[in-house]
């Protein structure tokens, strides 16, 4: 073992860096990065001597503050999770020798702007580069045999593609990117790519028109790119009058698009165009005229059931979603699975009380979705409908203590409360239950001090309470429900109970209060 200051090498692998320098060097006689080398370091920059041929698993995860990396010429491998998490690094330029990219390497890089994928790349791994918020180009010099699922998904910013060969069908990249993102780029001329793989996207365009221009229009607004305006409008042909307003709006912040903008209405559109655009928005204002279905369409992607609308996905970019109780007459009456899946753009939800189902995975990695108002009617919220990195600061229930206890969570994080809960507009701090109450309903109450149980209340399922560690007063009418607890339901409620018991804290009936003073002998508590 060789311990050159600041490194621990063996046979030619760094094993681990315990150097405090945060502009890193690596020695020349190192030939390959080993797993978890600089895992977590606090480092900044790190440059890799021309020897080295591999960096592995999870070498660089997790090193937040890497802004620099300067990989050699003759570097062939990139293991998983290698730079992982290095959510501060903008840029990194992959070396022509590389061959392998493995799973995850540069996953959750949001600072990550553009890469190029070297001509001798022959394998990418799962989510390779997913959950890079902010990379916006792609190029691909060559033609990787394999490349795994969503090696780039949720890149909501890419939309500059360039495709040199490999990827001759949608069938081969519809697993790797979001499909719409390409259309998008195409339709904004900002897509390069074999004749054959053009004419796949141009076939699905015209398939999903609505949808695909949508998307373009995002991208037009996001960056501000008059060049890919005018491609769109080519593309769509003369707006209306309304949907021009709109595209003014978002152009605010780009003073030569807006300018640009403004010439085309003003030029556009005769003045008894402009007249009837400006009383359907007065109209709309006032609710004497609805949206229609088609203006809905560019919300949002929705189905048809049974006389009732199931929302399955946003098409819009505005971070305030208010979800419409009716389309074309029919109620809205679910949220899909997956719906809003890793929209990080969005930052509060209205749901109105036509809406009884959430689906799985509904707003799962929504991280940025703050503020959540919930339907008096819910009823089903299915698993991980509120899951990974979705963390909802406050949650609104239109509906009452009971109706809340009603609701059926599939899992506890079918639960979108985390931390500030409000029923009928009132902080929760105390409830008081008429009904039986439903698992993970109060949970994740983290700020409920009484909780009152009716004579009415058979059933309490498993979990219905758990976490809520800060009750302490207890009102209780009727010994059923506890008498149908599982054996790990009753003994997490008896504990609870005892606590407020023996603090004089409680309104018991007598079955609870002769329950107590028996395991409380039995225990010598």
């Amino acid at each position: 073992m060789n311990k050159t200051i600041g490194f621990i090498i063996r046979n030619g692998v760094l094993t681990e860096y315990v150097g405090r320098k945060v502009d890193v060097v690596v020695p020349d006689e190192v030939t390959v990065i080993g797993e978890k080398a600089f895992f977590m370091q606090n480092i900044r920059s790190v440059v890799l001597p021309e020897g080295v041929t591999a960096v592995m698993n999870s070498a660089f995860s997790f090193c937040r503050e890497l802004v620099s990396v300067e990989l050699p010429a003759g570097l062939v491998e990139i293991g998983s999770g290698a730079f992982m998490n290095c959510v501060s690094l903008p840029s990194v330029e992959l070396p022509e020798s590389l061959v392998s990219i493995g799973a995850e390497a540069f996953n959750f890089c949001r600072s990550l702007q553009s890469v190029t994928i070297p001509a001798g790349v022959r394998s990418i791994g799962k989510s390779a580069f997913c959950h890079c918020d902010s990379l916006k180009k792609l190029e691909f010099r060559g033609a990787p045999k394999n490349t795994g699922m969503s090696a780039f998904a949720l890149c909501g910013k890419l939309r500059d593609f360039t495709f040199n060969g490999g990827f001759s069908a949608l069938i081969d990249i519809k697993n790797c990117f979001d499909l719409t993102n390409i259309c998008a780029a195409k339709i904004c001329g900002r897509l390069s790519a074999p004749a054959d793989l053009t004419g796949a996207v141009e076939e699905y365009i015209g398939l999903n028109r609505e949808k695909c221009v949508l998307a373009a229009e995002n991208a037009v607004f996001e960056h501000g790119d008059i060049d890919a305006l005018k491609n769109l409008l080519a593309f769509t042909g003369k707006p209306s009058p309304a949907l021009a307003d709109e595209y003014i709006e978002r152009a605010s912040d780009f003073a030569q698009m807006t300018a640009f903008l403004l010439d085309y209405k003003n030029s556009g559109y005769s003045h008894e165009e402009l007249e009837a655009a400006e009383n359907e928005k007065f109209e709309k204002e006032l609710g004497i005229r609805e949206f229609s279905e088609t203006e809905w369409r560019r919300v949002f992607e929705f189905t048809v059931s049974g006389g009732a609308v199931t929302i399955t996905s946003y098409l819009g970019s505005s971070p305030t979603l208010e979800i419409p109780a009716y389309i074309g007459g029919l109620p809205v009456t679910k949220i899909g699975r997956q719906a809003f899946f890793g929209r990080t753009d969005i930052e509060s939800v209205i749901l109105p009380d036509t809406v009884t189902f959430i689906g799985a995975g509904a707003f799962e990695r929504c991280r940025n979705l703050k503020t959540l108002v919930v339907s008096a009617n819910l009823r089903y919220v299915e698993k991980h409908a509120f899951g990974y990195l979705c963390e909802i600061e406050r949650v609104y229930f239109n509906g009452g203590a009971d109706d809340w206890a009603g609701v059926r969570f599939e899992r506890r994080d079918s639960n979108p409360v985390t931390d500030e809960f409000y029923i009928g507009g009132t902080p929760v701090r105390e409830i008081s239950v008429n009904i039986d109450v439903r698992a993970f309903t109060f949970s994740p109450c983290k700020h409920l001090h009484r909780v009152e149980i009716g004579e009415n209340v058979a059933v309490i399922e498993d979990s219905a309470f758990s976490d809520c560690f800060h009750i302490e007063y207890f009102a209780v009418k009727s010994a059923k429900w506890f008498e149908n607890c599982d054996d790990i339901a009753r003994k997490f409620y008896i504990y609870a109970l005892v606590r407020a018991y023996k603090a004089g804290n409680t309104d018991l009936c007598p079955e609870i209060c002769m329950i107590l003073d028996d395991f409380i002998k039995m225990q010598k508590l």
